[in-house]
């Protein structure tokens, strides 16, 4: 049994982790919140989660939860592994002649973003900006979330629109601050899209992630998106990652 949990976020700030932690201690285990680039004596039987984030710390004693987020968090590494091991992601290149072959192409600027930082939407015949990844767009019917820690789905949701968003509703880039929002309910998960899950966060060597995937009704096909190493927690999806991290824990 690991006499502490050490927290370790992408960024001070982040509220999904400080729920987490809080959670942990609610059922009466000694959870801390470190910084990456803060000094912190670590002890062999803790058990150090990293919640994003792309600092080094793989030094620090303990068992380490995600060690090997940084390849997941950078979407260019992440898709070439994941093409490596055979798995049906969006069409991808670093080649802007071949993306201007496509109807509608994703600039990624950023290769390490979130919530549809760094993206760009282009059609063709329009200019490409010079960008480190193109993705091809891929019609969707859905667009679903499933957490995987340590091979088991812990949890699934899908993206469904916002009923009183007021902006301009991008079908395209789905977030929050585009009119859309994750939701559980009357959501059935598909098992070939578990499995897609489970098979994509163990190929990027990861302990636990949110994998991001699309399905086209017309192909009968899903798509992997991204995976997420610090996704946001609340409700259920919060009280699963506590669960889960206390079974890891052996708690």
């Amino acid at each position: 049994m690991h006499k502490r949990i050490i927290l370790v976020p992408y960024k001070k700030g982040s509220r999904s982790c400080k729920a987490l932690q809080e959670a942990l201690r609610a059922d009466g285990l000694k959870c801390y919140r470190k910084s990456p680039t803060g000094y912190f004596k670590t002890k062999v039987f803790d058990l150090i989660v990293y919640w994003g984030g792309n600092h080094n710390i793989d030094d620090w004693y303990g068992q380490l939860i995600n060690r090997n987020r940084r390849q997941a968090n950078n979407k260019l590494t992440c898709l070439q592994i994941l093409t490596e091991e055979g798995l049906p992601i969006i069409p991808w290149t670093t080649d802007k002649t071949i993306a201007q072959s496509w109807k509608t192409i994703v600039c990624r600027h950023i290769l390490t973003g979130h919530s549809g930082n760094g993206i760009e939407i282009k059609q063709q015949g329009e200019e490409l900006p010079k960008c480190p990844l193109y993705t091809q767009y891929i019609k969707k019917t859905y667009e679903c979330r499933i957490h995987v820690f340590n091979g088991q789905v812990i949890d699934a949701q899908i993206k469904r629109k916002v009923a009183d968003y007021e902006g301009d509703r991008n079908t395209a880039v789905r977030n929050i601050h585009t009119g859309w929002v994750y939701c559980r309910e009357n959501f059935v998960l598909a098992v070939p899209a578990a499995d897609l899950a489970v098979a994509a966060v163990a190929a990027v060597d990861l302990n636990f992630g949110a994998v991001d995937l699309i399905y086209n009704q017309h192909h009968n096909q899903f798509y992997i998106l991204e995976i997420n190493t610090a996704p946001g927690l609340e409700g259920t999806t919060l009280i699963n990652y506590k669960e889960a991290i206390k079974h890891a824990a052996n708690y």
